[in-house]
């Protein structure tokens, strides 16, 4: 702790400060600003979590069994206020990749510069759990407190405050507020900015200047402080043993390794490897299918979300050294380094998402086809809509995004050849406030139902009191007045199918993408809920007719994996 400014610790470690000192220079260029901030939240993270509580365990290592120690009780909740936060995630989660992680998305009142929650999304048990808030700047303070009042209604054992840089006001104002969260940064301005409307507004000119190199700021951001103003340090803040962090890197490197025969258990251990938090749609889809294999007692399931693209590589040899017999995960965005593992571990069977084939003997694909039911929520959008006008919004333009609109699509123009479509794609997996923004532009051009591909579309809707079609999941229990019928994708069959064929030792490298279709009950179509009898009956009857045709083997959905098109003029 700092003594000149209680509630505050000083991460002055040399290699923070250094890499800081980079950061701020005029001369950084985007790619190094980005790659710096990783790192600084990496290094950062070591810090806050210094004081977390540890057990002792008893593990095998390759020489003899030791006793050795963990984080005690449940995982740490890193909680990113959206969507600056964001950018500190993946550092953070490169050194705790079990972390769970909680979003909060607020937005600034133009006129009283106070913060309006627009999102909130937080892990379950989060009683026991210690939470760290994330977000580069603490300026004014009411962000950082709105975040953690509403964070303590899940009374939280702890929380702590990280950002990159604060100020005398957002200190003052959090500390009066919330005294019992510790704010740990690398530096703060020695300029005090007063608490009026006017010098709100200088705090977070004042943050900007200090951090950011010059080409990234606004152009109408007056800069005369970038050139050197003041930051406080404080060398009498014992910094972090570096030594002992790689000392223990080393030791947790030296886990045993397990066989890897896939008929040794009864209950086979499997783990599985997210790119996403566990509540996104399509990985929820995955993560249930596997805690129900968990609760008949199947299997030792074991999982870690928010993995970044660069961990994912480590992550999964390390569940393969483990001893787990299967790993499930998404390999869309590092099919060569999966691949690598699978190919490095040839006793596993692997099973991930993946646009490739399967790779022998190891390695197998499967993807959500859903393209039938989303085919048959087309047809009951062409229906619905007033206006003709229809707005997409997806995360990626890959095939398997891609396949599903075109079927929506394609269903929406047979009962309906006048409707139009507005598409745009957000380019993130989970970034709802991205999403929500996207909807409301093309809302605001007279689209009167949207396809909800991405979380945040629905919730544009319900504000606008438009129409919405889900997608992977049904969210009409918490969209009842909004989100018309959904696409369902069940991983149930193609997990079971894994289990059975990994505990028999007959798992090969195969497609699975067959039984998400509907004829293996891999995907279906959700009921209307509290849409029952608003639906026209001649649309519904169209749909009956088609769904008997698609398990039948008569009518067959065309796959278009090529990136849909707006049609709207």
């Amino acid at each position: 702790m700092n003594p000149s400014i209680p509630g505050v610790h000083l991460i002055d470690h040399p290699l923070v400060q250094h890499k800081l000192t980079l950061m701020r220079n005029r001369q950084a260029s985007t790619s190094s600003f980005r790659r710096l901030l990783n790192e600084l939240a990496m290094l950062m993270t070591y810090e806050v979590t210094r004081d977390v509580p540890m057990q002792e365990v008893q593990i095998e290592t390759p020489l003899e069994t030791m006793t050795s120690r963990v984080i005690d009780g449940k995982k740490l909740v890193f909680v990113s206020i959206l969507r600056a936060g964001t950018g500190l995630l993946d550092g953070m989660l490169g050194v705790v990749p079990g972390a769970r992680v909680g979003h909060i998305g607020l937005y600034r009142d133009p006129a009283t510069l106070m913060a309006v929650e627009y999102y909130f999304k937080m892990p379950q048990g989060m009683n026991e759990r210690d939470a760290v808030v994330v977000d580069p700047m603490l300026a004014t303070g009411n962000s950082a407190v709105a975040a953690i009042t509403r964070i303590k209604q899940c009374k939280p054992k702890s929380i702590k405050f990280m950002c990159l840089l604060t100020a005398p006001v957002g200190i003052n104002t959090l500390h009066e507020a919330h005294p019992d969260v510790e704010i740990s940064c690398p530096a703060w301005a020695m300029r005090a900015t007063g608490c009026s409307v006017q010098n709100r507004r200088a705090a977070r000119q004042h943050w900007a200047c200090h951090l950011l190199p010059r080409h990234l700021l606004p152009p109408h951001l007056p800069c005369h402080l970038s050139s050197g103003a003041p930051m406080s340090t404080d060398s009498r803040i014992p910094a972090f043993n570096r030594r002992q962090v790689l000392l223990s890197a080393a030791a947790l490197s030296a886990v045993a390794l397990q066989p890897t025969g896939v008929v040794a258990q009864t209950r086979l251990k499997v783990a599985a490897i997210y790119t996403v938090p566990f509540e996104q749609q399509w990985v929820s889809r995955i993560h249930k299918a596997l805690k129900a294999a968990e609760a008949r007692g199947e299997i030792e399931y074991k999982a870690t979300e928010n993995v970044a693209n660069a961990d994912y590589e480590r992550v999964m040899r390390e569940y393969a050294t483990g001893g787990n017999q299967l790993i499930v995960g998404e390999a869309f965005a590092v099919e060569a380094a999966a691949r690598k593992v699978a190919k490095d571990f040839p006793k596993t069977a692997f099973l991930l998402g993946s646009s490739g084939k399967p790779q022998a003997p190891n390695l197998s694909v499967f993807d959500n086809y859903i393209q039938e039911p989303a085919y048959l929520t087309g047809l009951i959008a062409g229906g619905m809509t007033k206006s003709n006008k229809i707005g997409m919004v997806g995360g990626f333009p890959i095939p398997e995004v891609n396949r599903l609109m075109h079927a929506f699509m394609a269903g929406a123009r047979e009962t309906n050849p006048k409707v139009e479509f507005t598409v745009t794609f957000i380019n993130s997996w989970f970034d709802p406030p991205k999403a929500k923004e996207a909807a409301f532009a093309m809302i605001d051009k007279g689209a009167d139902l949207m396809y909800a591909e991405r979380f945040g579309v629905s919730d544009a809707a319900k504000e606008r009191k438009v129409l919405a079609v889900g997608n992977v999941i049904d969210t009409q229990p918490q969209y009842p007045e909004t989100v018309v019928v959904s696409a369902l994708w069940n991983m149930e069959p193609s997990i079971e199918r894994a289990l059975k064929l990994v505990k028999d030792g007959k798992f090969a490298a195969e497609d699975y993408g067959q039984y998400s279709m509907m004829k293996h009950k891999g995907s279906e179509l959700s009921r209307l809920g509290t849409f029952e009898g608003k639906v026209p009956a001649a649309i519904m009857a169209k749909v009956a007719a088609r769904e008997k045709e698609i398990l039948a083997g008569k009518f067959v959905v065309k796959v278009d994996d090529s990136q849909p098109k707006s049609s709207a003029r």
